[in-house]
C-alpha cells in the first residue's frame, strides 16, 4: 500500500533523500522562525527513516 506521503513524494520528484532533503531543511527552519524554536531548523530524518515513510 502506497501512504499519502510517498504519493505527495512521487508527484514532487522527491523520491531521492538528495532531492527531499534541501526542501525538509528549509521547511524546518521557517517552522523554527515561525514558532520562535530553534530546535527545529536543525531537525532531520536519517535516510532509514525517509526510507520507511
Amino acid at each position: 500500500m502506497t501512504t499519502l506521503f510517498r504519493r505527495l513524494i512521487d508527484e514532487q520528484e522527491l523520491r531521492d533523500p538528495r532531492a527531499f532533503l534541501p526542501r525538509f531543511r528549509e521547511q524546518a527552519r521557517l517552522l523554527a522562525e515561525r514558532d520562535g524554536d530553534v530546535r527545529l531548523a536543525t531537525l532531520e530524518p536519517a535516510a532509514s527513516t525517509f526510507e520507511a515513510w
